[in-house]
């Protein structure tokens, strides 16, 4: 290699060395304004805030249920064709049913109004329980698919994401209904105390 070209080629790395110690000086500076010096020295970094996704017609289309207009009172009916919960497995040795949270709930006494609503947040803790089928499953199909050879596609992952939000909505919106009843309750006790 020439002097000459031995030149351009230092001139070269000594430039690409230089963007990359820029790019780095900047990451640093960012990192120091969203941080701050505690009293013993050490410096604690806030994670940035997250930002918002707008909505755009090749996601929608790909992933309907991002769209949904009303998700806290997107219910399913009862016979919909979204999803089978046949089609996902209940996992070995998990208990789907929410334990009591007392070993000895009968020395307790729970009024009407509370022993219901104990009641609806055990539903809400069997529907998270639930879910997690979806998650088991899927996670199956993956090293399945992986043994054989084979990859998830990229549509498959967004069906299955799609399925997530719809489930998730329709979770949501069953929680909208218990949170309703409260109000009702507690609008029907206040008649009665009148």
């Amino acid at each position: 290699m020439s002097n000459e070209a031995r030149s351009q080629q230092d001139a070269t790395d000594t430039l690409s060395l230089r963007q990359k110690l820029e790019q780095l000086q900047l990451r640093v500076e960012k990192l120091e304004r969203s941080s701050k010096q505690r009293g013993d020295g050490r410096v604690v970094y806030k994670r940035t805030e997250p930002g918002t996704l707008m909505l755009y017609d090749e996601l929608v289309a790909a992933y309907p249920a991002i769209a949904t207009p009303d998700f806290y009172n997107a219910e399913l009916p009862k016979n919909h064709n979204v999803f089978k919960w046949s089609d996902y497995h209940y996992t070995e040795g998990f208990d789907y049913k929410p334990p009591p949270v007392l070993e000895h709930p009968e020395l307790v006494s729970l009024s009407p109004h509370a022993r219901r609503h104990d009641r609806d947040l055990q539903i809400v803790q069997g529907y998270f329980a639930h879910m997690t089928r979806l998650f088991d499953t899927f996670a199956h199909e993956i090293l399945q698919a992986e043994k054989k050879g084979e990859t998830i596609t990229c549509e498959r992952v967004l069906k299955f994401l799609n399925i997530l939000r719809i489930s998730a909505a329709n979770d949501c919106s069953k929680i909208t209904r218990m949170r309703e009843k409260i109000y009702a309750d507690a609008a029907k006790y206040a008649k009665q105390r009148k």
